[in-house]
């Protein structure tokens, strides 16, 4: 049977990354998307949905690297800030599939 699985804590020990450093980086990433929303606010430009940046709480990331299945509910934008932290820290391109994947699992 297949079901999507949840790979972050998988991807994070193959990295030798911590839960800690991701969510460093992904509030790094945050603080820059605010202070570029602002900006572009500023200089009278449209808000996009992407420029509207959303945090992540502390005990949602950690959750998130502890956790066997995939969260009931990410945004595509979620993953995105994800994917991206993970490329920062690996210094190399990083796949979805290396997160979230669409794999044959034993029948409970």
């Amino acid at each position: 049977m297949k079901r999507l699985t949840w790979k972050l804590p998988t991807a994070l020990e193959a990295l030798g990354a911590t839960a800690y450093q991701l969510e460093t980086r992904l509030r790094a990433n945050l603080a820059l998307e605010a202070e570029r929303a602002a900006t572009n606010q500023r200089e009278g430009a449209s808000t996009g949905e992407r420029e509207r940046p959303v945090g992540f709480s502390p005990n949602t990331i950690y959750n998130w690297c502890r956790a066997t299945t995939p969260p009931e509910r990410i945004q595509t934008a979620t993953l995105e800030r994800i994917l991206a932290a993970l490329e920062q820290m690996a210094g190399r391109e990083v796949e979805l599939s290396e997160i979230l994947a669409w794999e044959e699992v034993e029948a409970d």
